[in-house]
Parts: structure tokens; sequence; C-alpha cells
């Protein structure tokens, strides 16, 4: 599992390969890295709203906490964490 900081660290490897090369197939690695690294920070920090997701999912969204809100709350925690380790 990748820490913010590895995350972040992996954003700024990327950016500094397209800076350098500008060839989209030789930072393909680095950007990978990225990927995976954002990817492994936001399913960490929106565990609990990914979880709820899916029990509602399997209850056919009968519980009584299935709601738009709920599915509100997991997009914007999901872009609170994607843009804190790209920004």
């Amino acid at each position: 599992m990748a820490s913010v900081g590895e995350a972040r660290s992996s954003v700024q490897r990327y950016l500094t390969c397209m800076r350098s090369t500008g060839d989209t197939e030789q930072c393909q690695y680095l950007q990978k890295q990225l990927i995976d690294a954002t990817a492994d920070v936001v399913s960490r920090e929106c565990y609990h709203h990914v979880e709820n997701f899916q029990r509602c999912f399997v209850h056919r969204y009968r519980l009584n906490f299935c709601d738009e809100d709920l599915v509100n709350k997991l997009l914007a925690c999901q872009a609170r964490y994607t843009s804190h380790v790209l920004m």
C-alpha cells in the first residue's frame, strides 16, 4: 500500500519524465506507478464509504442508509483524496 507521500512522489517523477522527454511511451511505467499509488491511497481512505455502497448493492438498495447521500459521500471522498495526491 502506497502512502500519500509515495503517491505524490510518483506524480513528481511522472511530470519530470514528461517534461524532459515529452514522450508518453517512455513515461508509461511511471504513469502506471502514479495510477497504482493514487488508487491505493484513495481505496484505503474511502474504504468505509465503499463498504457501505457494496452493502447497499448486495441488499438491492433496501437498507435505510442507501440513498443519494451515500453515493455523494463516496464520490466526494474519492475526489478529495485524488486531488490531495495530485496537487
